[in-house]
């Protein structure tokens, strides 16, 4: 797993997908400090790990099998854009609500690109 203290909620949302799995396999914390975990293999005591697939571009030796049913990771932005308090924070939250989102990825109600 992706430590804690670097990703919380990354985390949390892997504990979580286990969880709900019914499954409690050991874990260790990656070595690793880049969200897309490119040298887990590196890491000797790894067998496996959890990928969103946005992420899954960056594993092409990786086989990577979906979860049935999908579980949706939610990843959260807490900036309400009319609040900013400078222009460059007010652009960066209204791009980060309306651009594309990568594949496999679901927008929720509150974003502006929610179909």
């Amino acid at each position: 797993m992706f430590s804690a203290d670097l990703f919380p909620a990354w985390a949390l949302s892997q504990r979580q997908a286990l969880e709900q799995a019914g499954i409690s396999p050991p874990t260790i914390d990656l070595t690793d400090t880049e969200l897309a975990a490119t040298r887990w293999a590196d890491q000797r005591d790894v067998d496996w790990i959890l990928l969103i697939p946005s992420l899954a571009a960056a594993h092409t030796t990786t086989l990577i099998r979906p979860t049935e049913p999908a579980l949706l990771v939610p990843f959260t932005l807490q900036w309400n854009p009319s609040r900013a308090h400078t222009t460059a924070v007010a652009r960066f939250v209204h791009a980060a609500l309306t651009s594309e989102l990568p594949p496999g990825w679901q927008t929720q109600p509150d974003h502006l690109q929610h179909r």
